[in-house]
């Protein structure tokens, strides 16, 4: 006989759930990219995941208003070029563009000022 182990059913589930939870990112090879904008300004924010040599033709765009901060869940982890451009009666105006590299369950928070 396998003696039995005394050990609560709740402990078990808790420490499981954190092993998958902290597994899960890596394994799905995804994390999550916040922008907080603490300009006075509505920001629009573009980002394109480079597939190879090329990048989407298609972006994932946001609109962050002035002083508040907004999010992508489950981004595939990669290259990423990504576009800034303030909102204005006039059109948008391009503030800041280039590329960065999001890794795995980076849960990456980017901040805009002014």
């Amino acid at each position: 006989k396998t003696p039995r182990q005394n050990t609560s059913p709740q402990n078990l589930t808790a420490a499981s759930h954190t092993a998958t939870s902290a597994d899960s990112c890596a394994i799905k090879q995804r994390s999550d990219l916040c922008y907080k904008n603490s300009s006075s300004k509505v920001l629009a924010i573009s980002i394109y995941r480079r597939n190879g040599d090329v990048y989407d033709n298609l972006p994932f765009t946001m609109k962050v208003i002035a002083q508040k901060q907004e999010c992508w869940y489950e981004l595939r982890a990669g290259i990423y070029k990504y576009k800034i451009e303030a909102d204005s009666d006039l059109g948008k105006t391009l503030l800041n563009e280039g590329e960065f590299k999001l890794e795995a369950c980076e849960n990456m928070i980017r901040e805009i000022t002014e």
